[in-house]
């Protein structure tokens, strides 16, 4: 233990100096003698809410899996929600290690993988599956991918509004495609068509003003 000849106060820890007169101290440092006690800090899960949509899609899996047992006749439809499952993880897995701009890595690999799906069911007959199935499933998971990174990685608002209008926009391709009498699955094509308006429509009402400016600013309106 250290001691100050002109405080007459003994001090504990490693100190070069006193700490209320800052001359000189006598004695050793008492290295095992600490001044504060270690405070324990809760440990909270950074991933609860990727745990959460985990559990949320092994759910999923399997009451799909359930129906399209129970109903034969629908087909293999199941296949592609396990497919779009898949999907969902391996783009949170490419998102993880490219955390410098998740949003654009996100944008990227749903438009590669558009055109990857389109060519393949061209070059193989076109029998529509990339545009009845891949395309609406891929461009909701999408969006869904993206409002889940959104508060994972603490992102601004004018780190997310332009690529989440993007993908929002891309969203609605499906339905034109319907309307144009290409796509003949009404059902894929809805649920993203209503998963977009409804992006759009929290962009605007949320944050009207900062995604009117991040789109001026990214189209030079």
């Amino acid at each position: 233990m250290q001691y100050c000849e002109k405080c007459k106060v003994k001090i504990t820890g490693i100190n070069q100096c006193c700490p209320l007169c800052k001359g000189d101290l006598t004695g050793n440092q008492d290295e095992t003698t600490k001044v504060f006690p270690k405070a324990k800090l809760k440990k909270q899960s950074k991933h609860i809410l990727l745990k959460t949509f985990l559990l949320c899609s092994v759910i999923a899996a399997f009451i799909c899996a359930a129906l399209n047992i129970s109903l034969k006749a629908q087909g293999l439809w199941s296949l592609f929600v396990f497919a779009g499952l898949i999907s969902i993880w391996l783009i949170i897995g490419i998102v993880f290690k490219k955390r410098q701009n998740p949003m654009r890595t996100i944008l990227c690999f749903s438009l590669i993988t558009s055109l990857l799906a389109l060519l393949w069911d061209v070059m193989t007959g076109f029998f529509g599956w990339s545009t009845n199935f891949v395309l609406p499933f891929l461009y909701t998971f999408t969006i869904v991918i993206t409002s889940l990174t959104i508060p994972i990685f603490r992102l601004k608002k004018e780190d997310y509004l332009f690529y989440l209008s993007i993908e929002a926009f891309l969203g609605i391709i499906p339905l034109v495609l319907l309307l144009l009498n290409i796509i003949k699955t009404a059902w894929p094509s809805a649920i993203c068509a209503a998963s977009s308006f409804i992006t759009l429509a929290a962009l605007v009402i949320f944050n009207g003003p900062a995604f009117k400016e991040e789109l001026s600013r990214r189209f030079h309106i």
